[in-house]
């Protein structure tokens, strides 16, 4: 299940007060939502769309970019993230400030979102 909401085209944070944020969220009645790692938040790009190129589902996201849980193996404090504009990826500093997108795990129990 994806935070889908006006912060994520609003809010940029760095990598720790990211984690805060996901950590302390508390949306829909849930509390267990987490920063996404880099194959999860791939799963909303639509290649054949730009500016932004994000799955149609998404109501709210931004050309920009959008950071992840995985970590740079060669550069330590460094975190994957994903460009909403193109559908491009990099690797950038924890300490730049991009924008945010929680997710949290659902049963087949709950359903989808």
């Amino acid at each position: 299940m994806w935070q889908d909401a006006i912060v994520n085209t609003q809010k940029k944070l760095n990598q720790l007060e990211l984690k805060f944020y996901c950590k302390d969220l508390d949306l829909v009645q849930r509390k267990d939502w987490r920063v996404p790692t880099y194959s999860e938040m791939l799963t909303l790009v639509d290649y054949k769309k730009t500016d932004p190129s994000a799955n149609a589902k998404l109501k709210y996201v931004t050309s920009s970019k959008y950071w992840t849980l995985t970590k740079d193996i060669q550069q330590k404090d460094s975190n994957w993230f994903v460009d909403f504009n193109y559908g491009e990826t990099g690797i950038s500093s924890d300490l730049e400030r991009y924008h945010i997108r929680c997710v949290r795990d659902i049963s087949h129990k709950e359903g989808t979102y």
